[in-house]
């Protein structure tokens, strides 16, 4: 293992890192990825299906179609987890970003 590079992977995660990153280091970042909100969160029944939606490109009148949800609680939904992560706008990084949220997600 390579001696470590002085990262401390402080601060709110995502961190970036070098592409030439000891493996000790990489190690320890992924590790405490892994203890992150991203993965601790827990997402209800409804959230994980909004976004499983919201990430495929559904829209949210046919997310109401398909399941049944009002579009007001759609909304909520979205905006309750923007709010949480700190995302604004609904752009395609924004919806990447959902999608990897989702992929964390052991239950998907």
């Amino acid at each position: 293992m390579e001696a470590s590079s002085g990262y401390d992977f402080q601060g709110p995660f995502p961190w970036l890192v070098s592409e030439k990153i000891g493996f000790s280091d990489l190690y320890t970042c992924l590790y405490k990825a892994s203890k992150s909100i991203y993965d601790q969160r827990d997402f209800s029944e409804k959230e994980l299906i909004v976004f499983r939606y919201l990430c495929e490109g559904y829209s949210v009148s046919q997310i109401n179609k398909l399941e049944g949800f009002s579009e007001k609680h759609i909304y909520y939904l979205r905006q309750k987890t923007k709010r949480m992560f700190g995302l604004r706008g609904n752009n395609a990084a924004a919806l990447s970003f959902y999608l990897d949220i989702s992929k964390l997600n052991r239950r998907w």
